[in-house]
């Protein structure tokens, strides 16, 4: 059992100096770096290795909450906050100690007495404990203070876990809201980008027609001037329309951690969800602030936070109680000189740190001011979340207004442009006269689809701030 007892913690040590000096380590610069680097480059790119995908717009919510990686690095946290519980609880065990030691010295550590009354030697000199000898404990002990504040501090944990919790949901909420705005404006780049592309082209070739022609003087240098600056100006404006919707798609790809080469098939049709915003727009604003102050993430984190600050304080003085231990010990020695080589040892103590006690009011008063200020952050907050539901509200109110009038605008540019069409196949009119009024409507139809994204946007933002998770609220109201 000693040789046991013995081994064992030279083994322990051992393991750990061989652990400590074997680490891997990855320098800067290195193979080892690069090999890193472009392992986790093919990690992200590998997500989806298709050429091509199609995503309906659940699909593309979906996909976001299980492969964006904010996402994936918010549930880690979340994760290792529940951790962080099972080791606060663990710490209100009581101290269990195995300690074993090897003894040894280079004499035989004699030793003699002198009488005190006469001053003379009164025993011979004699040693009492072998010059090599073992010894064993093994011992319990238990501080009931730092027992208490143990099941305080897991207390506390829960409480950080349930903010990790509020966190994730706050970063699922936002990517959730980031993807259904990119999905709509990469709908409208899906929708247009190949006529767009067609009627560039149409119009390249216009220009160089109209160059030839004043070359070779067919019309006046005037004329062939007045009629690039019509096509110019409706081609640029249609080229400027067409890069900004290329941003989306490379947006929603990100989001999706979807490889930027694959090509995406956007499958839903826009159904402008006409039945929820205007749910939300006749609902009573009052309501509206209640239920976004009961539902958003971040309120519900002050209140936690809240939790952790009162409970601070109380800790605080907790702290400044007296401190009682108990100890318990099993107890061994080899040394053959011992009449009892094996025995118990045990004791209780209390003890009271002057310190503590004296700085108590100091740090009680610091521990109640963190408390004051968590009530102004969450004071600031709500008066910030109302105001929020007022602005998303309102937005929502006017973008679908503008929807509206952008749908007309484009369907009038569609008609003229259908009429233009005819006339320049019947003979009537020019190319160089109908091709303007048809640029013009292409970006009348990419404006209004840019405007039905902004709508989106806007309920999603409306959403957003209420705390409802988009996807349930958007099959709730479609």
């Amino acid at each position: 059992m000693t040789h046991s007892l013995h081994t064992l913690p030279l083994l322990l040590s051992a393991c750990i100096l061989l652990n400590a000096c074997t680490a891997d380590r990855i320098e800067l610069g290195s193979s080892a770096h690069s090999q890193m680097i472009e392992l986790d480059r093919q990690n992200v790119l590998d997500q989806d290795a298709s050429e091509q995908i199609s995503l309906s717009y659940a699909e593309a919510l979906k996909r976001a909450i299980a492969h964006n990686l904010d996402a994936r690095v918010s549930a880690l946290e979340m994760l290792s906050k529940e951790d962080d519980i099972d080791i606060a609880r663990l710490e209100a065990i009581p101290n269990l100690n195995i300690t074993s030691t090897r003894y040894g010295r280079s004499n035989a550590g004699a030793s003699s007495s002198r009488s005190i009354v006469t001053g003379r030697e009164s025993l011979e000199p004699s040693f009492s404990t072998e010059r090599y000898h073992d010894t064993s404990e093994i011992s319990v002990n238990w501080n009931i203070l730092n027992f208490m504040l143990a099941v305080a501090n897991s207390r506390i944990a829960k409480d950080e876990t349930l903010i990790a919790q509020q966190r994730h949901e706050k970063v699922l909420q936002n990517i959730e809201r980031d993807v259904h705005a990119a999905y709509w404006r990469a709908y409208a780049y899906q929708r247009t980008t190949q006529e767009t592309k067609a009627l560039i082209a149409e119009a390249d070739q216009q220009l160089r027609n109209i160059t030839k022609a004043d070359q070779n003087s067919f019309i006046s240098a005037s004329k062939a001037a007045s009629l690039k600056q019509g096509i110019l100006q409706q081609l640029q404006a249609l080229k400027a329309l067409d890069a900004e919707l290329t941003y989306a798609d490379i947006e929603l790809k990100s989001l999706l951690s979807i490889p930027q080469k694959t090509k995406i098939i956007l499958t839903s049709k826009p159904n402008d969800q006409d039945q929820l915003a205007r749910s939300l727009l006749q609902s009573d604003i009052e309501a509206l602030e209640k239920e976004a102050l009961y539902n958003r993430p971040e309120v519900k984190e002050t209140v936690l936070q809240k939790n952790i600050d009162a409970q601070n304080t109380r800790n605080t003085i907790l702290r400044t109680m007296p401190g009682a231990e108990l100890f318990f010990a099993s107890n061994r020695d080899s040394n053959q000189f011992l009449y009892d080589q094996d025995w118990l040892s045990f004791s209780a103590s209390l003890s009271q740190s002057l310190s503590a006690l004296f700085t108590l009011p100091a740090r009680h008063r610091a521990a109640k001011n963190i408390e004051t200020l968590g009530e102004a952050r969450r004071l600031s907050l709500i008066a910030a979340i109302m105001a929020q539901v007022h602005l998303a509200q309102r937005r929502l109110d006017i973008t679908m207004e503008d929807y509206k009038d952008a749908k007309r605008s484009s369907r009038v540019a569609a008609e003229n442009a259908r009429k233009a069409e005819t006339e320049r196949k019947q003979g009537l009119s020019s190319g160089n006269n109908s091709l303007p009024i048809i640029l013009q409507a292409q970006q009348e139809k990419i404006k209004a689809l840019q405007m039905h994204a902004e709508m989106q946007d806007a309920l999603s933002s409306l959403l957003n701030t209420l705390g409802r998770p988009l996807h349930r609220a958007t099959e709730a109201g479609s």
